[in-house]
């Protein structure tokens, strides 16, 4: 599964299946600064960075369904290169 961020505005992710291609589009609502995407280590959900509404950086966890988790408050998000677990491949999109 690839997971990309797809918009640099929009909350927008998109998960594609490497197997079959098929392409799952999501958004998150009230989450418009998306920064990096990290698979979680059972590859259930990716790790986001972004900033709550009042610029306090925060980690959400997103399932593939468009389920989203909010992470610690005050996090640091730092912009690397993606790992790759499992051979899951992870990718980010920057503006």
């Amino acid at each position: 599964m690839l997971a990309l961020h797809t918009s640099a505005t929009e909350g927008r992710l998109r998960f594609v299946s490497m197997q079959s291609g098929s392409v799952r589009e999501v958004v998150l609502k009230n989450w418009p600064m998306l920064r990096g995407v990290d698979w979680s280590a059972d590859s259930k959900m990716v790790f986001i960075g972004t900033v709550t509404p009042n610029n306090v950086p925060v980690v959400l966890g997103v399932d593939i369904e468009g389920g989203s988790t909010v992470g610690p408050k005050k996090a640091t998000i730092t912009t690397r290169p993606p790992e790759m677990p499992n051979a899951r491949l992870s990718v980010s999109q920057t503006a």
